[in-house]
């Protein structure tokens, strides 16, 4: 049964190892008593402080979005940039396809539009609210303005995909993103 001393050997073998650099530990998850016996709870358990860790490994995102750079220099001195909806928010998106005589045939980010303008009333007068797609690529990672007039409809933005397969046939998939008023979870 899992207990204290468990989970600080487990944590004290694997942060280790990690910190080194190393890429495969196989004692990292579900061994007690030193390896004597292993635990399906405790299994689960380390797999998930493992999680954590790799996140930790991971760094912290110094690029000008990670720190959200634009929202802090978009300030005047004694105001806070904390509440700011000027920053933009990394999107992943995911494409699945399929095809008969192709297991993976190739898709393209084909356009990006937002149903606000780029530098419209209210919206914190700001310009690129679109920013890194590469377009006619299979561009999955991209940065969107997270920020929105506060009169009249959300401001959502379309994304729209292109697959072809090998006999000329295609297809579109669209997607939306759609910016919240705030982050009280009421439109």
């Amino acid at each position: 049964m899992p207990d204290y001393q468990a989970a600080y050997e487990s944590a004290i073998s694997f942060m280790a190892t990690m910190q080194a650099g190393v890429n495969f530990n196989l004692h990292t998850a579900g061994w007690l008593e030193g390896g004597l016996s292993i635990g399906y709870e405790k299994f689960i358990l380390d797999l998930d402080q493992c999680g954590m860790a790799g996140v930790f490994v991971g760094g912290v995102d110094l690029s000008e979005n990670g720190q959200a750079l634009d929202a802090i220099r978009g300030n005047q001195p004694g105001t806070h940039y904390l509440g700011t909806a000027h920053t933009l928010a990394t999107i992943n998106a995911t494409v699945v396809v399929s095809d008969v005589c192709n297991p993976n045939p190739p898709f393209v980010l084909t356009s990006i539009t937002s149903s606000q303008p780029d530098n419209g009333l209210g919206d914190g007068n700001t310009v690129n609210d679109i920013q890194g797609a590469a377009y006619g690529t299979a561009d999955l990672s991209f940065l969107l303005r997270a920020e929105r007039s506060p009169q009249g409809a959300p401001r959502t933005y379309t994304v729209v995909y292109t697959v072809s397969d090998g006999s000329g046939n295609s297809a579109q998939a669209v997607g939306v993103v759609i910016v919240p008023h705030d982050q009280s979870g009421h439109d």
